[in-house]
C-alpha cells in the first residue's frame, strides 16, 4: 500500500473541471444559501466536482465552488504505485545545501554600539516588512532601532531556542528607508526577536511545545509558490507531482521535470522549503535538485535558463520574492493540494495580486509569519523594546505615526489576518473557517491589487446585509 501524506483523505482524481458558481471574498460566508435547500444539495462527492454549500471543512474549503481552476494531466504521474499510491522517498539525498559562512564585517562599525535602543533581528524573512517597521518606529515618540540579521528560518529558530549566536554583517534603519550597516560581533548576539516562515516545531522536535520562556506569535500570512520561468509553457502542479519531482530528482517520471540540474531548491534550514516540503510529503533534507542558498540566488538562477531549457525549470520562492521586477522573467505556477480536485493560483489569476485563493482556502502552500522573543515568568516579553516589535507587527497594538500595517503588508505579498478567511494552527495543516471583528479583505485589496469592487462606507448604515460590517470605509461579510 502507497504511503499517503499532507492532508490524506485519500488520492483523488487529478484532471478536475472548473466548477460553477463563483463565491467571491465579499459573499464567501453568504454561500450556506445555496444549501437552503436541505441536505441533499450539500452530499455531493468533492472527489469528483466542487462543494456547493457553506465550506466549514478543510476538504470542502479547497474544493468549494469557485473559478479560477486550472486542471492537470494526470497521465503525466507515471510513477504511482498499483493502488494509487506514492513510493517512499529515497532516503539518501542527492545533494545537500549549507548556509553561507558568516564572515568578518570588522571594518563596521559595531552593532552593539549604536545609541537609540537598539532590537536585535534575526529574521528569514520578509526583510521590507521588517524595514518598513524599523524606519517609522526610530520615528515614534519613544525610538527604537531594529538592527536586522537576514538567516533562514530554521536558523533563526535555532538562535532563540538553542542559543546559536548570531554574527557578521546586519542591517539597520534610523528615521529613512536608507539601509545602513554595522557588525555584530565574532562570538556571536543573542537575538532580542525572531522572525519566521514556519512552526518551531517544523524546525526541531519540541515534544512537549516551546519552552516557558519563549514566545509564538503569530503575524501576517505569508504564500510559498512553485515557480517557472515566463518562458515556461507549464501552468500547474499537483502535490503528487512535486513530491515525485523533488523526492526523485532524475527518477520523477513527471515530464519535463526529469532533469536534476534546471531543478532548483532551496536550503535545508530554509522556511519556503520547509512549508512545501510539509505539504507535498517531502522533508527538506531529502530534497532532491540543484542547490542554491538563498531566494535572491534562487531567482538569478531560475531566471538565466535559457528559453530552450525553460520548459523542464522549476524551483521555489515565497510570494515576497515574487517582486514586480522578479514577475518579469518568473511565473507562479497554479497547485492542487492532496484531497483537492483542481489547482489554483494563490491569487484568483496568474497575473493577479490579490491572493484571493489564499484568503478563502482554495491554495495551501501558506502559513503565519511566526514573531518570537525571550519571555519572563508571569510570560511577558523579557525586553520591552522587544514586546513593542511584536505587538506591532502582529496588529496588536497601533502602528507608529506614519506605517499603514496592512498597506505595507499588502505591497509585501503578505496578507493581514483581518484579510483572511481561514486560519490553520499547525504547518500546512487542516484549515477552518475565520473570521475578524475588524475585517480588511476590501482595503487589503485595494492596496494590494489596486482596486475592489466592495462598496464604501461611513457606517453600518451604509453596507447590505450580505456585508453588514463598515470596516476601514469598506462593507465587509463578518
Amino acid at each position: 500500500m502507497g504511503i499517503t501524506v499532507g492532508l490524506t483523505v485519500g488520492l483523488v482524481g487529478l484532471a478536475g473541471v472548473g466548477c460553477g458558481q463563483i463565491l467571491g471574498i465579499s459573499d464567501y460566508h453568504e454561500s450556506t444559501k445555496l444549501g437552503d435547500g436541505g441536505a441533499s444539495s450539500c452530499d455531493v462527492d468533492i472527489a469528483t466536482t466542487c462543494y456547493p454549500c457553506l465550506a466549514t471543512t478543510d476538504q470542502q474549503l479547497l474544493n468549494a465552488c469557485t473559478n479560477g481552476c486550472v486542471p492537470f494531466d494526470k497521465k503525466r504521474l507515471t510513477n504511482l504505485l498499483p493502488d494509487g499510491g506514492l513510493p517512499a522517498v529515497p532516503p539518501v539525498p542527492e545533494a545537500g545545501a549549507a548556509d553561507a559562512a558568516p564572515t568578518d564585517s570588522g571594518a563596521l562599525p559595531s552593532c552593539l554600539a549604536i545609541n537609540a535602543n537598539p532590537v536585535v533581528i534575526v529574521a528569514g524573512t520578509a526583510k521590507p516588512y521588517v524595514q518598513a517597521l524599523a524606519s517609522a518606529i526610530f520615528n515614534d515618540t519613544s525610538p527604537i532601532t531594529v538592527i536586522y540579521k537576514g538567516r533562514s528560518s530554521c536558523d533563526a529558530w535555532a538562535a532563540i531556542l538553542q542559543g546559536q549566536p548570531v554574527t557578521g554583517q546586519a542591517s539597520y534603519w534610523q528615521g529613512s528607508p536608507t539601509e545602513s550597516f554595522c557588525s555584530l560581533p565574532l562570538m556571536g548576539s543573542q537575538p532580542d526577536v525572531i522572525v519566521a516562515d514556519v512552526f518551531p516545531s517544523t524546525c526541531a522536535p519540541l515534544p512537549n511545545g516551546l519552552p516557558k520562556d519563549t514566545g509564538d506569535f503569530q503575524g501576517p500570512v505569508q504564500t510559498m509558490e512553485f515557480v517557472v520561468p515566463k518562458a515556461s509553457p507549464q501552468t500547474s502542479i499537483t502535490a503528487q507531482a512535486a513530491y515525485f519531482v523533488y523526492g526523485f530528482g532524475a527518477g520523477s517520471g513527471v515530464t519535463p521535470w526529469t532533469d536534476p540540474n534546471f531543478i532548483f531548491r532551496l536550503d535545508d534550514a530554509s522556511g519556503t522549503q520547509a512549508i512545501i516540503g510539509t505539504g507535498i510529503g517531502v522533508p527538506s533534507t531529502l530534497w532532491k535538485g540543484t542547490n542554491v542558498a538563498f531566494s535572491s540566488q534562487m531567482v538569478s538562477s531560475l531566471s538565466a535558463v535559457q528559453s530552450n531549457n525553460a520548459d523542464k525549470t522549476i524551483g521555489i520562492l515565497s510570494a515576497v520574492n515574487m517582486t514586480d521586477q522578479v514577475r518579469v522573467a518568473l511565473k507562479p505556477l497554479s497547485y492542487q493540494h492532496y484531497g483537492q480536485t483542481c489547482a489554483y493560483y494563490p491569487d484568483s489569476s496568474e497575473t493577479s495580486k490579490d491572493k484571493r485563493n489564499v484568503r478563502d482556502g482554495h491554495y495551501a502552500l501558506w502559513g503565519p509569519v511566526h514573531l518570537s522573543t525571550k519571555l519572563d515568568s508571569g510570560g511577558f516579553p523579557l525586553k520591552q523594546a522587544a514586546k513593542r516589535i511584536i505587538d506591532t507587527l502582529t496588529g496588536s497594538s497601533p502602528a507608529p505615526k506614519g506605517l499603514d500595517l496592512i498597506e505595507t503588508e499588502a505591497l509585501n505579498s503578505l496578507v493581514p489576518t483581518c484579510a483572511m478567511h481561514v486560519a490553520r494552527g499547525a504547518e500546512v495543516g487542516p484549515m477552518k473557517l475565520a473570521s475578524s471583528p475588524t475585517p480588511c479583505g476590501c482595503y487589503f485589496e485595494l492596496k494590494a491589487a489596486g482596486a475592489t469592487s466592495c462598496k464604501t462606507c461611513n457606517t453600518p448604515a451604509d453596507c447590505p446585509t450580505t456585508a453588514p460590517s463598515c470596516s476601514f470605509g469598506y462593507c465587509e461579510a463578518q
